[in-house]
């Protein structure tokens, strides 16, 4: 004689269910600190290349044929005055360019009669830019009043600002980049695929 089965307490636990290649490699990644910083460094880096024209304060290949400031040293943004050490705006003061008689070698002074405010999100007219090369506009992140310039990063052997360059030169160096990877995954699926079909 049989006895029916007496219900189990315990629930069937659901089939564990399998992940795909991306999903594997998204929880790896997670779990990642030093590839999580270093794709946050990239988005940053990306995003001020396609934002170049407004984070750039100057056009790429702006400079001036009267104001000369080539090899000009980074400009210091003072937060407090030099004199009273009050603190104030940012601002910047305008630079005097000098040349030695005897070494011919160019030095900058700074001209602190007029005190510069750093202003942001300044309109420039004078020198539009086309957003991804479609969208026109003239309004830049940061800069100062005429005559005044501010330079973080200094000017090279043209007088032209190599805080912008850089930012615009990011244009290029990240597309390249992008552009390889594209070329090189069609490749192999292509190839892969001819491949497969002549069976190797």
């Amino acid at each position: 004689m049989t006895t029916a089965a007496k219900p189990s307490n315990q629930t069937l636990e659901p089939a564990a269910r399998g992940q795909s290649q991306a999903q594997v490699v998204w929880a790896q990644f997670k779990k990642h600190q030093l590839a999580i910083f270093g794709a946050l460094i990239l988005g940053v880096l990306y995003l001020g290349a396609i934002f170049a024209p407004f984070i750039a304060p100057y056009g790429m290949a702006e400079y001036s044929t009267t104001d000369i400031t080539k090899y000009q040293p980074p400009t210091r943004v003072y937060f407090s005055d030099p004199e009273t050490g009050r603190l104030e705006l940012p601002f910047v003061y305008a630079s005097k360019r000098t040349i030695n008689s005897e070494s011919f070698q160019t030095t900058y002074l700074e001209d602190r009669a007029t005190k510069y405010p750093l202003r942001l999100f300044v309109r420039r007219p004078l020198e539009p830019y086309k957003f991804l090369g479609l969208i026109p506009g003239d309004l830049h992140l940061f800069g100062v009043d005429q005559p005044g310039k501010i330079f973080l990063l200094g000017t090279d052997g043209y007088g032209r600002d190599l805080f912008t360059r850089i930012w615009y030169g990011a244009q290029i160096s990240l597309t390249i980049g992008i552009i390889s990877t594209l070329v090189i995954n069609i490749l192999g699926v292509v190839l892969g695929g001819i491949a497969g079909f002549y069976r190797g």
